[in-house]
Protein backbone atom coordinates (compact mmCIF):
# COMPACT_ATOMS: atom_id res chain seq x y z
CA UNK A 1 0.00 0.00 0.00
CA UNK A 2 3.11 2.19 0.84
CA UNK A 3 4.16 1.83 -3.09
CA UNK A 4 0.94 2.29 -4.48
CA UNK A 5 0.52 5.70 -2.96
CA UNK A 6 4.13 6.49 -4.08
CA UNK A 7 3.84 5.74 -7.18
CA UNK A 8 0.66 7.92 -7.86
CA UNK A 9 2.17 10.68 -5.69
CA UNK A 10 5.03 11.04 -8.48
CA UNK A 11 2.12 10.85 -11.15
CA UNK A 12 0.41 13.60 -9.62
CA UNK A 13 3.65 15.71 -9.12
CA UNK A 14 4.99 14.93 -13.23
CA UNK A 15 0.76 16.71 -13.51
CA UNK A 16 1.70 19.80 -12.14
CA UNK A 17 5.09 19.91 -13.83
CA UNK A 18 4.05 19.76 -17.02
CA UNK A 19 0.95 22.61 -16.97
CA UNK A 20 -1.63 19.78 -17.76
CA UNK A 21 -3.75 17.80 -15.66
CA UNK A 22 -5.24 14.52 -16.48
CA UNK A 23 -9.02 13.96 -16.52
CA UNK A 24 -11.49 11.37 -16.37
CA UNK A 25 -11.94 11.82 -20.59
CA UNK A 26 -7.92 12.42 -20.83
CA UNK A 27 -8.30 15.39 -22.23
CA UNK A 28 -6.04 18.79 -21.13
CA UNK A 29 -6.60 22.72 -22.23
CA UNK A 30 -4.16 25.44 -22.59
CA UNK A 31 -4.67 29.04 -22.60
CA UNK A 32 -2.92 30.67 -25.24
CA UNK A 33 -0.93 33.65 -24.88
CA UNK A 34 -1.91 36.79 -26.75
CA UNK A 35 0.37 38.36 -29.23
CA UNK A 36 1.89 41.54 -28.86
CA UNK A 37 0.60 42.74 -32.19
CA UNK A 38 -3.10 42.03 -30.43
CA UNK A 39 -2.50 44.14 -27.27
CA UNK A 40 -4.85 46.77 -26.80
CA UNK A 41 -7.47 45.77 -29.83
CA UNK A 42 -10.53 44.98 -29.11
CA UNK A 43 -12.86 43.12 -30.93
CA UNK A 44 -15.20 44.21 -33.20
CA UNK A 45 -18.49 41.99 -31.74
CA UNK A 46 -17.69 43.43 -28.27
CA UNK A 47 -17.42 47.41 -29.46
CA UNK A 48 -18.84 47.35 -33.02
CA UNK A 49 -15.58 47.69 -34.83
CA UNK A 50 -15.03 50.78 -33.21
CA UNK A 51 -11.10 50.71 -31.36
CA UNK A 52 -11.94 52.12 -27.70
CA UNK A 53 -7.97 52.68 -27.40
CA UNK A 54 -8.22 56.07 -29.93
CA UNK A 55 -11.59 56.78 -28.26
CA UNK A 56 -10.95 60.91 -26.41
CA UNK A 57 -12.59 59.18 -23.33
CA UNK A 58 -9.59 56.65 -23.35
CA UNK A 59 -7.11 59.22 -23.11
CA UNK A 60 -6.39 58.33 -27.65
CA UNK A 61 -6.55 60.33 -30.21
CA UNK A 62 -9.44 60.67 -32.55
CA UNK A 63 -9.15 59.83 -36.11
CA UNK A 64 -9.79 62.86 -38.32
CA UNK A 65 -13.46 63.37 -39.82
CA UNK A 66 -13.44 62.04 -43.69
CA UNK A 67 -14.94 65.26 -44.79
CA UNK A 68 -14.97 69.03 -43.11
CA UNK A 69 -18.39 70.90 -43.21
CA UNK A 70 -18.78 74.36 -45.19
CA UNK A 71 -18.20 76.97 -42.88
CA UNK A 72 -19.28 79.42 -45.53
CA UNK A 73 -22.26 81.36 -46.74
CA UNK A 74 -23.94 79.48 -49.75
CA UNK A 75 -25.15 81.75 -52.48
CA UNK A 76 -28.58 81.42 -52.98
CA UNK A 77 -28.29 83.74 -56.53
CA UNK A 78 -25.38 84.22 -59.59
CA UNK A 79 -22.04 85.36 -58.36
CA UNK A 80 -21.31 87.91 -60.38
CA UNK A 81 -18.17 89.50 -59.93
CA UNK A 82 -16.93 87.97 -56.50
CA UNK A 83 -20.27 89.45 -55.25
CA UNK A 84 -23.75 87.42 -54.82
CA UNK A 85 -26.12 88.87 -56.42
CA UNK A 86 -30.28 88.13 -57.77
CA UNK A 87 -30.13 88.56 -61.90
CA UNK A 88 -33.52 88.34 -61.86
CA UNK A 89 -33.55 92.37 -59.95
CA UNK A 90 -29.86 93.96 -60.09
CA UNK A 91 -29.38 96.80 -62.12
CA UNK A 92 -26.19 96.04 -62.96
CA UNK A 93 -26.54 92.10 -64.04
CA UNK A 94 -30.11 91.87 -65.51
CA UNK A 95 -30.30 88.15 -66.63
CA UNK A 96 -26.71 87.80 -66.47
CA UNK A 97 -23.55 89.07 -65.23
CA UNK A 98 -22.52 92.36 -66.65
CA UNK A 99 -25.77 93.03 -68.34
CA UNK A 100 -26.70 96.86 -66.60
CA UNK A 101 -30.02 98.28 -67.31
CA UNK A 102 -29.41 102.25 -68.69
CA UNK A 103 -30.93 105.63 -66.68
CA UNK A 104 -34.14 105.26 -66.58
CA UNK A 105 -34.86 101.51 -66.70
CA UNK A 106 -34.91 98.73 -63.91
CA UNK A 107 -34.48 94.78 -63.78
CA UNK A 108 -37.68 93.51 -63.51
CA UNK A 109 -38.15 89.50 -64.10
CA UNK A 110 -34.38 89.60 -65.53
CA UNK A 111 -35.26 92.20 -68.42
CA UNK A 112 -34.64 95.87 -68.04
CA UNK A 113 -37.96 97.96 -68.33
CA UNK A 114 -38.03 101.74 -68.84
CA UNK A 115 -40.22 102.74 -66.27
CA UNK A 116 -41.77 105.44 -69.05
CA UNK A 117 -41.32 105.04 -72.53
CA UNK A 118 -39.63 101.86 -74.64
CA UNK A 119 -35.67 100.49 -74.44
CA UNK A 120 -33.88 101.00 -77.65
CA UNK A 121 -30.63 99.90 -77.71
CA UNK A 122 -29.44 101.71 -73.86
CA UNK A 123 -31.91 104.35 -73.90
CA UNK A 124 -35.46 104.66 -72.92
CA UNK A 125 -37.10 106.83 -75.25
CA UNK A 126 -40.80 107.51 -76.61
CA UNK A 127 -41.72 105.87 -79.75
CA UNK A 128 -44.50 108.22 -80.87
CA UNK A 129 -42.10 111.31 -80.85
CA UNK A 130 -38.53 109.88 -81.53
CA UNK A 131 -37.36 110.68 -84.91
CA UNK A 132 -34.69 107.77 -84.54
CA UNK A 133 -36.98 105.01 -82.86
CA UNK A 134 -40.40 106.28 -84.55
CA UNK A 135 -43.21 103.89 -84.00
CA UNK A 136 -40.68 101.11 -83.11
CA UNK A 137 -37.08 100.73 -82.08
CA UNK A 138 -34.44 101.54 -85.10
CA UNK A 139 -37.04 103.31 -87.59
CA UNK A 140 -35.69 106.54 -88.34
CA UNK A 141 -37.71 109.18 -90.06
CA UNK A 142 -35.90 110.89 -93.01
CA UNK A 143 -34.75 114.68 -92.37
CA UNK A 144 -37.71 115.86 -94.28
CA UNK A 145 -40.29 114.15 -91.69
CA UNK A 146 -40.85 113.97 -88.32
CA UNK A 147 -42.19 111.48 -85.92
CA UNK A 148 -46.11 112.07 -85.27
CA UNK A 149 -47.75 109.67 -82.87
CA UNK A 150 -45.37 107.20 -83.78
CA UNK A 151 -45.65 108.03 -88.00
CA UNK A 152 -42.70 109.67 -90.06
CA UNK A 153 -45.26 112.08 -91.53
CA UNK A 154 -43.66 114.80 -94.37
CA UNK A 155 -43.14 118.32 -92.66
CA UNK A 156 -44.50 121.52 -94.13
CA UNK A 157 -41.56 124.32 -94.51
CA UNK A 158 -42.86 125.74 -91.47
CA UNK A 159 -41.51 124.17 -87.89
CA UNK A 160 -44.70 122.80 -86.24
CA UNK A 161 -46.72 125.34 -84.27
CA UNK A 162 -47.25 123.33 -81.06
CA UNK A 163 -49.02 125.81 -78.74
CA UNK A 164 -47.66 128.83 -80.35
CA UNK A 165 -50.65 131.72 -81.37
CA UNK A 166 -49.39 131.26 -84.72
CA UNK A 167 -46.98 130.26 -87.35
CA UNK A 168 -43.11 130.65 -87.07
CA UNK A 169 -43.50 131.73 -90.54
CA UNK A 170 -45.83 134.20 -90.18
CA UNK A 171 -45.35 137.48 -88.56
CA UNK A 172 -47.18 138.50 -86.20
CA UNK A 173 -47.21 138.86 -81.87
CA UNK A 174 -44.28 137.78 -80.09
CA UNK A 175 -43.81 134.31 -79.48
CA UNK A 176 -43.76 132.45 -76.05
CA UNK A 177 -40.51 130.77 -75.56
CA UNK A 178 -40.83 127.01 -76.35
CA UNK A 179 -44.10 127.27 -77.42
CA UNK A 180 -43.52 125.08 -80.78
CA UNK A 181 -42.66 121.10 -80.32
CA UNK A 182 -39.11 121.75 -82.37
CA UNK A 183 -38.43 124.19 -79.86
CA UNK A 184 -37.48 126.82 -83.02
CA UNK A 185 -38.43 129.51 -80.60
CA UNK A 186 -35.97 128.37 -78.08
CA UNK A 187 -32.90 128.34 -80.50
CA UNK A 188 -33.96 131.70 -82.20
CA UNK A 189 -34.74 133.50 -78.51
CA UNK A 190 -32.28 131.93 -75.97
CA UNK A 191 -29.64 130.41 -78.31
CA UNK A 192 -29.00 133.11 -80.78
CA UNK A 193 -30.53 135.57 -78.19
CA UNK A 194 -32.83 137.47 -79.92
CA UNK A 195 -35.43 138.16 -77.07
CA UNK A 196 -37.26 140.68 -79.80
CA UNK A 197 -39.04 137.56 -81.10
CA UNK A 198 -40.40 136.44 -78.06
CA UNK A 199 -40.85 139.56 -76.09
CA UNK A 200 -41.97 141.91 -78.62
CA UNK A 201 -42.97 140.70 -82.12
CA UNK A 202 -42.31 137.95 -84.13
CA UNK A 203 -41.16 139.93 -86.95
CA UNK A 204 -39.32 138.79 -90.52
CA UNK A 205 -36.06 138.92 -89.06
CA UNK A 206 -37.34 136.09 -86.83
CA UNK A 207 -38.85 134.44 -89.97
CA UNK A 208 -35.15 134.62 -91.53
CA UNK A 209 -33.59 133.11 -88.22
CA UNK A 210 -36.04 130.09 -88.42
CA UNK A 211 -34.33 129.27 -92.32
CA UNK A 212 -31.02 129.76 -90.50
CA UNK A 213 -31.14 128.16 -87.27
CA UNK A 214 -34.20 125.51 -87.15
CA UNK A 215 -33.28 122.94 -90.00
CA UNK A 216 -34.44 121.15 -91.73
CA UNK A 217 -37.82 124.05 -91.40
CA UNK A 218 -37.55 127.12 -93.49
CA UNK A 219 -39.54 130.01 -94.10
CA UNK A 220 -38.52 130.80 -97.65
Amino acid sequence: MVKRLGVLGFVVLAGCATGTLASDDNTSEETPTPKAEDAGKTSSNDSGGYNYNTHPDSGGTQPPPTSQPDSGMTCMGTMCGGQCVDTTSDDNNCGMCGNACPSGASCVSSTCQCGTGTLCSSSCVDTSTDNNNCGKCGNVCSTSETCTSGTCTATSDAPPQGSCSHSLCSTGAALSDGCDTYDCTSEICDIVGDTYCCSVKWDSTCETEVTDYCSPYSCM
